[in-house]
Formats: structure tokens, C-alpha cells, sequence
């Protein structure tokens, strides 16, 4: 029997790739890291994971992602996908996003809140 796992997590996705600051070291050098607003969300996600039952993926898998968007607001789902893809990686969900083999993506606008959710399965 494959290993299934469905929960979903509130709140608006903060993209990650869109969010970046720049820290300069003690000797001058700079570098990129993510921004205030990407932390805060990404904490509160694996936050929101910590009370569910997780399900550890370690073979191909077949993913779902409902992403439901408040009001009329838009983004692209490849940015949507990703900056979850690592938070289920941070949470131990899955051992590494390249293992998504699969996925089919609905992105829902009109809705009251934000919130996404995802049916992660094995396959075989």
C-alpha cells in the first residue's frame, strides 16, 4: 500500500525567491539570504506542521497543491509550489523535492482566506 499524506497550512505564501535581503559580514562581504517576510512565513508553516501526523517520503511521489487566493489577488504557481517544495523538505516530509516526479496544481481565486492544500503520494 503506498504512503499518502493530505493536510493543509493557512495563511498567504510568501515566495521565496521574490523576498531575498542582503547581509554584508564583519569583512565586507555580502550575500543574499531570505527575507524578514519569507521567515515569518516559513516559521509559521512548520509551526502549523508540528501538530499534524507527517508521513516521510523517500521514494517518487505524485503531488497535489490547491492553492485557494484571497480576493482577486494572483501569483504563479511555480513560485506558489516552491516556496512550499521546501518547507515540506525543512518539516521532514519529504527527503528532497527533486522526488516529486508528479503534480497537478489548481489555483482557486475568490476566496475569504488564504490557504493551500496538499495530497502528497507514494508511487509505485
Amino acid at each position: 500500500m503506498p504512503k499518502e499524506m493530505n493536510f493543509s497550512l493557512s495563511g498567504r505564501i510568501v515566495v521565496k525567491k521574490n523576498h531575498k535581503r542582503i547581509v554584508q559580514t564583519r569583512g565586507g562581504r555580502s550575500f543574499l539570504i531570505s527575507g524578514k517576510a519569507y521567515e515569518a512565513f516559513r516559521e509559521d508553516c512548520l509551526w502549523q506542521l508540528k501538530v499534524i501526523p507527517k508521513v516521510f517520503f523517500d521514494k517518487p511521489v505524485f503531488v497535489e497543491y490547491k492553492f485557494f487566493l484571497k480576493g482577486k489577488l494572483d501569483a504563479d504557481t511555480d513560485n506558489l509550489e516552491a516556496s512550499i517544495n521546501d518547507i515540506m523538505q525543512e518539516a521532514r516530509i519529504l527527503m528532497d523535492d527533486r522526488l516529486i516526479v508528479e503534480h497537478h496544481t489548481i489555483k482557486i481565486p475568490g476566496n475569504k482566506f488564504f490557504t493551500t492544500e496538499i495530497r502528497i503520494i507514494e508511487l509505485e
